[in-house]
């Protein structure tokens, strides 16, 4: 089980050299909730597949990863669109401090869960409803986001070389 919980975190890691790049071609708001999206379905599997071969069991764990983890390292630059530059750093912290309540709730919640006899099924079950809101939710501000965004100021770098030669 050491190896599971390690993978989450490699997980993590490997997504995070693919999403801020997806992020720029694609659009934040449109590769987070996608991630999300993903990763609602592969927390509900991960349930599923504990009594199932080890290997598979590895695998999805590290994929939930990509999803979870790699989504979170994210998401943070993707909330700081939101605010104006003079109260970003304000916003970011509040969206920090808020992501640690749901660190430390998290585990208790859990603890409770297990204690009153839920079935790891049903655990991952409803872990995966929060994601999947929060996979809606990032596509939903993803999209107001870039709706109400002004049209690209042309005269890049390239653009002004151009001219010059």
């Amino acid at each position: 089980m050491v190896t599971a919980t390690t993978l989450t975190t490699v997980g993590g890691i490997a997504a995070a050299l693919v999403t801020g790049p997806a992020m720029d071609r694609f659009g934040a708001g449109y590769t987070l909730g996608v991630l999300y999206l993903v990763g609602s379905v592969l927390v509900g599997v991960l349930g599923a597949v504990f009594g199932a071969s080890l290997w598979l069991l590895l695998c999805v764990t590290f994929l939930v990863g990509c999803c979870v983890s790699g989504g979170q390292k994210s998401v943070i630059a993707f909330g700081s669109l939101f605010y104006p530059p003079e109260m970003r750093s304000t916003g970011v912290a509040w969206a920090l401090g808020i992501g640690r309540i749901g660190g430390i709730l998290g585990p208790i919640l859990v603890g409770l869960a297990v204690t009153a006899g839920w079935s790891t099924t049903g655990l991952f079950v409803v872990m995966a409803v929060p994601m999947l809101v929060a996979a809606v939710t990032v596509l939903a501000l993803g999209r107001l986001r870039y709706r109400d965004k002004p049209a690209p100021v042309t005269g890049g770098r390239a653009e002004t070389a151009m001219r010059r030669s």
